[in-house]
């Protein structure tokens, strides 16, 4: 959830790659995916960021903004509903949990 509150913001982000992060961060597209949990890693992946066009940071956080839209909670809900509701009852549900969420 955090991954994708900072990508709301517009901000690629520096995760490390385990269940969950590996479904939302996608390396050098919407931040960096890191292998391993190192000190150097890191420094690296921020350093990696600094050195970017403001183009390249650009297209980062706009990434990061799709990114965060599939992720939000009426589209996660969306995809969940089916699965724990019937179908017939599964569009007037979605409709008030659109409303409630705006």
């Amino acid at each position: 959830m955090v991954l994708t509150e900072a990508m709301a913001a517009g901000l690629p982000v520096v995760a490390l790659d385990a269940p969950g992060a590996r479904e939302v961060v996608k390396d050098q597209h919407n931040g960096r995916l890191l292998l391993d949990v190192t000190a150097a890693t890191f420094s690296a992946a921020l350093h990696w960021l600094t050195e970017l066009s403001p183009e390249q940071v650009r297209g980062l956080e706009t990434n990061a903004l799709d990114t965060a839209a599939a992720f939000s909670m009426p589209r996660s809900a969306d995809k969940a509903l089916p699965v724990t509701h019937p179908s017939n009852e599964n569009e007037r549900c979605c409709q008030n949990r659109r409303k409630r969420l705006g």
